[in-house]
């Protein structure tokens, strides 16, 4: 179960990378967004595969999720 903080850094870290493309410009955009769909998808691919073959397991959680 997440803590309210864990879940507001949770947020944070997704949104903070997508304000960024408010600043770029519509050619570099262009750009790179057939590079970032292509990870974004083979991401994917790693996360299905993992889940299978439980490559992530954690054996010591800390009890706060910054330290």
């Amino acid at each position: 179960m997440l803590s309210k903080r864990h879940l507001l850094f949770n947020i944070v870290l997704i949104t903070l990378p997508w304000i960024s493309t408010l600043f770029i410009d519509k050619r570099s955009f262009k750009r790179y967004s057939l590079a970032a769909t292509s990870i974004v998808l083979l991401e994917l691919v790693y996360q299905v595969i993992g889940q299978k073959r439980n490559w992530w397991i954690f054996y010591d959680r800390p009890k706060s999720f910054i330290l």
